[in-house]
């Protein structure tokens, strides 16, 4: 099993998100195990969107700013 956990800075705690808290759902766009991933599915595919070029653009430009000399 595996907990979402953000630090709330005003309350100074960390606190669990549930999937009923908007944030659960966009903490893995964060990662880039997950941005990694995606990026992955999309280049595999044969044709794209033009909002998936977008996406490809965004996630590649993402990963090249975190990790420069890896990207």
């Amino acid at each position: 099993m595996i907990k979402i956990i953000d630090f709330n800075p005003e309350t100074r705690e960390f606190i669990e998100l549930t999937p009923d808290n908007e944030e659960y759902h966009s903490f893995w766009y964060e990662t880039s195990d997950y941005l990694i991933w995606r990026l992955k599915l999309l280049e595999n595919q044969k044709a794209h969107t033009n909002e998936e070029q977008n996406e490809i653009k965004e996630i590649e430009r993402i990963l090249k700013d975190t990790y420069p000399m890896t990207f």
